[in-house]
Order: structure tokens, then C-alpha cells, then sequence
């Protein structure tokens, strides 16, 4: 029952996450930057848990926002999106596998991908990979 609350907020922050970032909110720093935490957050329980469902439901919903913010014209956001959404595969290989060098290659990866989508949120369009 645990793990079935735990999928049905993520799934709740993420439809969150994605309605509440398109259109004009795609430009709120505050609100792209509150929904960021919550999906590092929903992250670290999939980790905790090695709930491998729960890691590929975040992964889809990060997918999908790029490609929202790309047809939203906002390319530096979807550029950003696909590298933190392209870390996953070393999270899910790790829940798979139990190999803990994936784990540190997707925590290094990850928290990357997460620190240059918060520039981004913060100045957007000004940011230089």
C-alpha cells in the first residue's frame, strides 16, 4: 500500500509538473524551480525504495516535459530536460542490476543535469554548456 501511495503522488507532483509548466508558467522561475525539488525528491525515494516502476514513471514525465517546453519554443529548457531525463538509465540499470558504480555514475550525472536546468530556470536562455 506504501509503494502504491508513493507511485500515485509522484504521479500527482508530475501531472503537477507538467500542467503547471506550460504556457506561461514555463517562464515562472519560482514554480519550475519548486517542481524541480519535488521530482529530486520523488527521485530519492526511488532510489531508497529501488523502486524501479517509480524511477521510469519519472523518467517518462521528465521526457515528455521536454518535449512540452521544446514545442513551447523554450529549447534551452528542453535541451536541459533531456540530459537529466538521459541519467536515468544509469538509475534504473543500477535498481536492475544492484551495481553500485551505476548508482554513482547517476547520482554524478544527475546532480549535473539538475544544477544546470536550475541556471537555466534562473536566467533563461543565458546559460552556455
Amino acid at each position: 500500500m506504501k509503494k502504491s501511495s508513493s507511485v500515485l503522488l509522484l504521479l500527482l507532483l508530475l501531472h503537477l509538473f507538467l500542467a503547471g509548466c506550460s504556457g506561461q508558467k514555463a517562464d515562472n522561475p519560482e514554480a519550475l524551480s519548486n517542481l524541480l525539488d519535488n521530482t529530486v525528491q520523488m527521485t530519492n525515494k526511488a532510489i531508497e525504495m529501488k523502486d524501479i516502476k517509480l524511477a521510469r514513471t519519472i523518467w517518462e514525465q521528465i521526457s515528455e516535459y521536454g518535449i512540452k517546453a521544446k514545442e513551447l519554443g523554450r529549447n534551452d529548457l528542453s535541451e536541459s530536460l533531456g540530459q537529466l531525463a538521459s541519467t536515468y538509465v544509469y538509475l534504473i540499470d543500477y535498481i536492475h542490476t544492484g551495481r553500485e558504480e551505476q548508482l554513482t555514475l547517476f547520482r554524478e550525472n544527475f546532480q549535473r543535469a539538475v544544477d544546470h536546468l536550475k541556471e537555466i530556470i534562473k536566467e533563461p536562455g543565458k546559460t552556455k554548456r
